[in-house]
């Protein structure tokens, strides 16, 4: 069987590589959208699986944003009109950068209705679904986990050791403003002054010049904390995460649903302070250092007593730490891997076959 995958090529997003894997595992063979559009090109493929398709709308005005809403609908309606059935994977409550927040719940809506399966990360989503999709729709909804990452990093796993003085935290990724990255400086000014033992990482490229210099100007004046606002490479990424006792991934909960990076941390056997997104809704609650929040003084509070109360569970027994991290590894292992994610996936492009 034939399917369109959108976006073909990772683009620096292992999720795509690793998806795409799952499904050759089982005999579906991946290819480009432009594909379809060449001559009989489109006899072939019966499904097309859709990723982050909302984001080709955010553009610098609405004309431009309108005219790829457009562009999408007509490409959609084309392999309809063809017979190929359409997968949206629906990845966040609302892009996290949006300029046009009424065309991309528009467009979601959209994608929601004219698809022949949904397809969630995490079962949070489904509550978010009932505001694009109609009551008798929501059984095109399947469940299928983000994939873990122990092929790309399982060379790079080490048993957590937290033997010494200092507790080391990361935070590994894109850094821009959804993730939070001053409430992390906000935590370790307060860590400074209480004197607790930590040392937070901030890790990952800034695409944002502004935002940039403001971490870089603030952390130079915090001992607790070092700053690589660069490029990093995946492996010398996943040493990185082996390296700390845990993650601090403070998501802002308006647009945040699944973490990839979580997935990740998971693989490596690291827990993670983070608050309760969809993915972290996805196991047990004593395994991650979670939290919900209203404003954004609470969202500041929470983290740094989640930080905390990480640091005393650490003190009291370093042991019960890599418990978490090692169960949240297993977890992921079992629940989310290759076979297991391309299992459900053959099972849902059969059905759509069929139809």
């Amino acid at each position: 069987m034939k399917s369109i995958y959108a976006p073909f090529k990772p683009d620096g997003n292992p999720y795509v590589e690793i998806v795409q894997r799952s499904l050759h595992m089982y005999g579906i063979e991946t290819v480009q959208l432009r594909t379809a559009f060449k001559i009989g090109g489109a006899k072939e493929i019966r499904v097309a699986n859709f990723n982050w398709l909302e984001n080709k709308l955010n553009r610098k005005t609405k004309v431009m944003s309108l005219l790829n809403y457009l562009l999408c609908v007509g490409i959609i309606s084309w392999l309809k009109l063809h017979r190929v059935r359409i997968i949206f994977t629906f990845h966040n409550r609302i892009q996290h950068d949006s300029r046009h927040p009424k065309i991309d719940r528009s467009f979601m809506r959209y994608m929601c209705r004219q698809a022949d399966a949904v397809v969630i990360l995490s079962e949070a989503s489904r509550r978010i679904l009932k505001q694009y999709m109609r009551p008798g729709d929501m059984k095109k909804i399947h469940h299928i986990s983000h994939p873990n990452y122990s092929r790309e990093c399982g060379q790079y796993y080490k048993k957590l050791d937290v033997t010494g003085e200092t507790v080391n935290i990361l935070f590994a990724g894109a850094v821009k403003a959804y993730k939070g990255i001053e409430h992390i400086l906000d935590a370790a000014e307060r860590c400074e002054k209480e004197q607790l033992p930590v040392h937070f990482h901030i890790c990952g490229r800034a695409a944002d010049p502004a935002y940039k210099a403001m971490i870089e100007e603030r952390a130079a004046h915090l001992s607790n904390v070092d700053t690589r606002l660069s490029f990093v490479p995946d492996e010398e990424l996943y040493r990185l995460i082996g390296e700390n006792a845990l993650l601090v991934l403070p998501y802002n909960m308006r647009s945040s649903l699944n973490s990839g990076t979580l997935y990740l941390a998971f693989s490596l056997g690291r827990t993670a302070v983070c608050p309760k997104i969809g993915t972290v809704e996805e196991f047990p609650e004593d395994l991650i250092y979670s939290y919900t929040y209203k404003t954004e003084d609470e969202h500041r509070e929470k983290l740094f007593l989640m930080i905390k109360k990480a640091c005393e569970d650490i003190k009291k027994d370093p042991a019960a730490l890599a418990a978490k991290g090692e169960e949240l590894k297993r977890i992921v292992e079992t629940e989310c891997s290759e076979e297991e994610i391309g299992r459900k996936y053959k099972e849902l492009y059969e059905a759509l076959a069929a139809k």
